[in-house]
């Protein structure tokens, strides 16, 4: 019947139209709402099994429910930085019907739009900072070259205060590539120099 199921009501309307004699399978796609193959593979098993009901399908069932399915949503959203190896074991640990991998954790994930990325690095600001620093930026928003020459510019130093090189991997809608849950926090070199030098950058 394709990828999506019709009701057993619109099947037997199907065949009752069909039954008529006097309309083509596009227009009794047209009457019902559905494409012209679907009308055919209904037909089709009427023909073949003299009942409108839908046939079984070929392949094996699913073996998660949809609750199994939206528990490993939910552990993947209440931490975006587990990995598909991790994800699986603590899901199994509370699963005692059956157990899951990683390449299923994957699929059912992939299906609601959640891809594994390189979680982007942002600067580790509390809201306070964040204000100044907005505050700071618009006060010079308008500056020219004549003011900007006299700022002194300090160069950076790198001290190993977080893991800097290592990429961290999470768990994102594609849409949430700036989320701050989705971000590693990271030190700024310099971010505190600002101060000593009568810059005020926050």
């Amino acid at each position: 019947m394709g990828k999506k199921s019709i009701s057993t009501e619109t099947r037997w309307q199907i065949i009752g139209l069909y039954k008529s004699g006097t309309l083509s399978n596009i227009k009794i796609g047209e009457i019902t709402n559905v494409s012209e193959k679907c009308v055919r593979t209904t037909i089709k098993n009427y023909e073949n099994y003299g009942t409108a009901n839908e046939t079984p399908r070929s392949g094996r069932p699913e073996k998660f429910s949809d609750q199994d399915k939206r528990s490993i949503i939910m552990m993947s959203r209440k931490n975006p930085t587990l990995s598909l190896r991790n994800l699986a074991t603590e899901f199994n640990s509370i699963q005692n019907n059956h157990s899951v991998s990683k390449d299923t954790i994957r699929k059912i994930l992939h299906r609601r739009g959640i891809d594994s990325y390189v979680a982007q690095r942002k600067p580790l600001l509390i809201v306070t900072d964040r204000m100044k620093r907005k505050k700071w930026c618009k006060e010079r928003l308008k500056w020219g070259v004549e003011e900007w020459s006299r700022v002194i510019f300090s160069d950076e130093s790198n001290f190993q205060v977080f893991n800097r090189k290592s990429k961290v991997f999470v768990k994102r809608l594609k849409s949430e590539k700036y989320d701050s849950r989705m971000c590693v926090p990271r030190i700024q070199a310099g971010l505190r120099i600002g101060w000593y030098l009568g810059l005020h950058f926050p």
